[in-house]
């Protein structure tokens, strides 16, 4: 698993000075995003299209549907 990880925890240590808090939030967001599609064999951009064209008519109660880990 800290294969995995690294290049993403390498990453996270070039953000340290990424300019604002608001831009290292961001970034680790990003990076937590890419890291789980990876774990999970899911393909980013098509989990964001399908997921952002379903998200209008979704209930409340099954949102767990919508993680790239399901």
């Amino acid at each position: 698993m800290e294969k995995r990880i690294r290049p993403w925890r390498w990453a996270e240590k070039n953000y340290h000075f990424a300019g604002s808090y608001d831009t290292t939030q961001w970034a680790a967001i990003l990076y937590s995003f890419f890291a789980t599609c990876q774990a999970h064999d899911i393909e980013p951009r098509q989990w964001l299209k399908t997921t952002l064209g379903t998200i209008p008519e979704a209930k409340v109660n099954n949102l767990k549907k919508l993680f790239p880990t399901q």
